[in-house]
């Protein structure tokens, strides 16, 4: 769902190595005034606006278009300068255009791969948090032999770092959103807060959107994120439920498969092994051909839970 594609990360690395090429370059020419003539000159600065040419680019291959920089008008590719060469102060103040505008695209990449690390340990915390928790079953359709647990004694959220439940009742915490009338615009209000890890108010925007938009195009991606969130704090009932909403009315959705995993981990850690091995099998059987990724889970959640 979020795992960040080897382009990205491709993009960044190679963003951040070019800006360190640049910022060297730079360096070498200021200190260095003595080689700041002829064709010396001319060479490292095309090098230079080479250097933040191949910036710009990386820069936009992950973040997209780019507003101008300041300083940014570089001579087209293979332009012949004039025989004599810029002056001492055409150089100069060239010089400075070009450390200006690298150290302006170096802070956008760092700021890009701050962002990216931010979503990474999003990801990881989505997958990997809770603890289980048990609650009162009441039958659901959907997958036969399947309860739809509720949530654990308290109800409340589970710290990320303990495990452990804070006994604190969430119902009077959940904040009330009010979600635009659009669904595109409520959608990705939603998802901003999922990207900055506010899970209390992702959740309630999430609910919101599920009831507000239930035929959206979106709503079955909405109802994953939300499972996923409800896995991540604790709330394996409601993760259960969700889930099994979630592989009962979007059978042919591209996350089906993947609903089927997270349903038998939620059941896993409701402590409820059957019920998981059920559908870790069932989500085997509908999808014979998943994703190597996919297969490579299910026999570790299988294998936890002690199914044959």
């Amino acid at each position: 769902m979020f795992r960040l594609s080897y382009t990205v990360r491709a993009g960044i690395a190679a963003a951040l190595l070019t800006s360190m090429m640049g910022g060297s370059a730079v360096a070498q020419v200021q200190a260095n005034p003595a080689a700041a003539r002829g064709d010396r000159v001319e060479e490292r600065l095309i090098r230079l606006e080479n250097q933040l040419r191949d910036l710009q680019g990386a820069l936009y291959s992950v973040e997209g278009p780019q507003r101008p920089l300041g300083g940014t008008q570089n001579f087209p590719s293979g332009a012949v300068l004039p025989p004599d060469g810029p002056s001492a102060a055409d150089t100069s103040i060239r010089v400075l255009q070009l450390e200006q505008s690298i150290a302006e695209l170096t802070g956008r990449v760092e700021e890009l791969a701050y962002r990216l690390e931010r979503q990474q340990e999003i990801i990881e915390r989505l997958e990997g948090a809770g603890s289980p928790e048990f609650g009162a079953p009441s039958r659901l359709p959907g997958i036969d032999g399947i309860d739809n647990p509720d949530r654990g004694t308290t109800g409340g959220p589970v710290d990320l770092l303990s495990g452990e439940d804070t006994g604190e009742p969430e119902g009077p915490m959940t904040p009330t959103v009010m979600l635009p009338d659009d669904p595109d615009r409520a959608y990705d209000e939603a998802y901003q807060s999922v990207l900055a890890a506010d899970y209390e108010t992702a959740e309630a925007k999430l609910e919101a959107f599920v009831a507000k938009f239930p035929e959206a195009t979106q709503t079955a991606e909405a109802k994953f994120m939300l499972g996923e969130i409800y896995l991540a704090t604790g709330a394996n009932g409601e993760a259960a439920r969700i889930f099994l909403d979630h592989v009962s009315n979007y059978k042919d959705d591209p996350r089906s498969p993947e609903a089927y995993l997270k349903l038998g981990i939620a059941f896993t850690r409701l402590n409820r092994p059957e019920e998981a091995c059920r559908v870790f099998n069932a989500g085997l059987k509908k999808f014979p051909n998943m994703e190597q990724r996919l297969a490579t889970k299910y026999a570790e959640e299988r294998a936890a839970a002690v199914c044959n």
